[in-house]
């Protein structure tokens, strides 16, 4: 187990894998220029990077991001993302002494999501593109290593809404029964992948939403005076009300892994109702050490 890996392992989801790829050091919450980032930083720590070929667990010649040098169309990827310069690269990219440099690892890796893998999640599960950041990047995880296209049980669950049943479905096979048994890092992958399938438990487009009930307006000819503005008493009385709800309210601190349907369900409380207490722009976007205030805690 490498470095990043075992840090990884500490978290229970990739809610805070995201976050922390998609937020600036004073803790931003502008997302990422360039989509393709966010997965980047899952698979990073997923699979790790090495710019010099090794053999993986079943002895596979691997190079960069987890990129298998066996597959069939190594020699056609590397050509369509290097041009002229592709029979260098491969070269390099298959001798355990020389390697491929940080910037062709990260150009093989964006290739290869933009033209194989995010095209063959998007095929399995149509939704796709709907869904949280959280859910898409265990998708794009669990398909990068090969789990998710083995399940087709799983896909059937996550495509008919069953979130549960589609994450307990994804653990229940002899791989990951094998790695638990014997602590690779495989499953501490596969268990934070089905979390991510999980907390589509949470998850409704917007499309999908309830619609609200038509209410028929009688429309007045009377001519509604304005509300008077607020005096400097009443001022300060909406300000003293402003702090009693503040102090009311509980201080909380967003451990690792967490996400905000989470501590909703933890605090007894709504998504809705820490969101508008915080002033959160994004719900989906909150980090490991953020604090967080719990309205009527």
């Amino acid at each position: 187990m490498n470095i990043r890996e075992s840090i990884l392992n500490t978290a229970l989801g990739f809610g805070m894998v995201l976050t922390l790829a998609e937020q600036g050091s004073q803790g931003a919450q502008a997302s990422p220029k360039d989509p393709m980032d966010a997965y980047l930083s899952v698979l990073r720590q997923e699979e790790g990077v090495r710019n010099k070929m090794y053999r993986d667990t079943k002895g596979i010649e691997t190079v960069g991001i987890g990129f298998n040098l066996r597959r069939p169309d190594t020699e056609k990827v590397f050509q369509q993302c290097f041009g002229p310069n592709c029979g260098d690269v491969l070269a390099r990219a298959r001798d355990r002494k020389r390697g491929m440099t940080d910037a062709e690892v990260d150009k093989l890796t964006r290739y290869d999501l933009e033209k194989t893998f995010l095209p063959r999640v998007k095929k399995l599960i149509p939704d796709f593109e709907k869904m949280p950041e959280e859910t898409r990047a265990g998708l794009l995880s669990a398909t990068y290593r090969g789990s998710l296209p083995m399940s087709k049980k799983t896909i059937d669950l996550i495509n008919q809404r069953k979130a549960g049943e589609a994450a307990n479905e994804y653990l229940r096979n002899r791989e990951y029964e094998a790695a638990k048994k014997s602590g690779s890092g495989v499953a501490g992958r596969m268990e934070r992948e089905a979390a991510s399938i999980r907390s589509l438990q949470d998850w409704k487009p917007e499309q999908e939403a309830t619609p609200q009930p038509t209410r028929t307006t009688t429309v007045s000819t009377q001519t509604t005076p304005a509300a008077p503005k607020s005096t400097p008493v009443q001022q300060q009385q909406q300000q003293q009300q402003t702090q009693s709800q503040q102090q009311a309210s509980r201080e909380y601190v967003v451990r690792s892994g967490q996400n905000l349907s989470r501590i909703a369900r933890e605090t007894g409380q709504s998504v809705e109702a820490i969101t508008a207490a915080n002033k959160l722009e994004n719900p989906n976007m909150i980090r490991a050490g953020q604090k967080l205030f719990i309205p009527g805690g």
